[in-house]
């Protein structure tokens, strides 16, 4: 995983990616990728953008915030405006809103989540809810769900984040 720092609000910029391995090998370099940061603007936490692209409010030139729910607005138990576009969810698709559950079951405890394709998911673990840890490396989906053993470590509360 790569991060880009030092962007500023509302730019656009493009990225090419090659890599060497650690045994020298050298792969060629790939299709450039572009994308475009948000312009600063939120609404609860939210950027402007996303809230418009979802519930409308560009006109002209301005956002409008007369139609949009408020970031704390409940979409189902347990599951805000807030969390879904923290977890890349679609607030329009439930579907695409990240759900996760423990399972039992005879090879022993997994906890399963659904996933969309090319997103990248990090497991992590507390017992105190105010410091969470990683639970193995961040996973990458290629399919709509994943799972991983969690049996056997320690006992706690477990989530699912997004990395992208």
């Amino acid at each position: 995983m790569t991060t880009a720092n030092g962007l500023t609000t509302n730019s656009t910029h493009s990225f090419q990616l090659k890599y060497v391995t650690t045994d020298g090998r050298r792969s060629p370099i790939s299709p450039s990728a572009s994308g475009t940061t948000w312009s600063g603007l939120n609404w609860g936490g939210i950027p402007y953008e996303w809230m418009a692209a979802f519930f409308g409010g560009y006109f002209n030139g301005h956002y409008t915030t007369t139609y949009w729910p408020p970031a704390s607005t409940p979409l189902a138990p347990n599951m805000t405006l807030q969390k879904i576009f923290v977890s890349g969810g679609n607030p329009l698709d439930p579907g695409t809103w990240l759900n996760q559950q423990l399972i039992k079951t005879p090879q022993g405890m997994f906890l399963s989540w659904n996933t969309q394709a090319g997103a990248t998911y990090q497991v992590q673990m507390t017992t105190s809810f105010t410091s969470w840890g990683n639970v193995g490396s961040p996973r990458f989906a290629a399919g709509t769900t994943d799972s991983m053993y969690v049996e056997g470590g320690l006992v706690g509360y477990y989530r699912v984040v997004l990395l992208r």
